[in-house]
Order: structure tokens, then C-alpha cells, then sequence
């Protein structure tokens, strides 16, 4: 059980992290957090169906799940975080 979830203001702050480092690699989207501050969600920045959810964001460890239900695990800090984000935008984008 993860016993240091980002959640809040915290998880704000990291969506804005992901946002802005999605734009600066050229990626159109905008970035939403659930009604509880849980989760984060990617969307294109047209409409469109949610890219990723971000949810269950440990200290250094997270969980995506892509709009096909397919979830990725990872771990390490906020850079390597931001790194994958982008892969599984890019992904996304080009399946599209």
C-alpha cells in the first residue's frame, strides 16, 4: 500500500510539471485533476478523448493508464516521470 500519495496541492503541482513539459516537446494538450485531487487527467487541447490518467502517485513511483485501459507502472522521480509521460503522449498521438 502506498503510504506517500501526492494528492492536493502536491498533485497540482506535479499536473502543472507535466503539462508544461508536454507543451515545450510539442504536444498540444491540457491537463486535469478528479474531483478529489486523486488523479490527473491528459487531454488533447482540442476535444477529444482523455489521453492518460495519472493515479496512484507514490513518492517516487506512479501509475498511467492509457485510454485503452492498458496500465504502465513506473519508477523514479519527477524527471524520469516526465520522460514517460511524453513517451506515452507521443505514442498516443501518433496511433491516433
Amino acid at each position: 500500500m502506498l503510504t506517500d500519495v501526492k494528492e492536493g496541492a502536491t498533485l497540482l503541482s506535479l499536473a502543472e510539471s507535466a503539462e508544461k513539459h508536454l507543451r515545450e516537446h510539442g504536444h498540444a494538450v491540457s491537463v486535469a485533476a478528479n474531483e478529489d485531487m486523486t488523479a490527473f487527467d491528459v487531454f488533447p487541447a482540442e476535444e477529444g478523448a482523455r489521453i492518460v490518467r495519472v493515479q496512484a502517485l507514490g513518492r517516487e513511483s506512479w501509475e498511467m493508464v492509457r485510454s485503452n485501459g492498458e496500465t504502465l507502472t513506473g519508477l523514479g522521480g519527477e524527471d524520469m516521470f516526465l520522460k514517460m509521460i511524453e513517451r506515452v503522449v507521443a505514442h498516443s498521438t501518433r496511433a491516433g
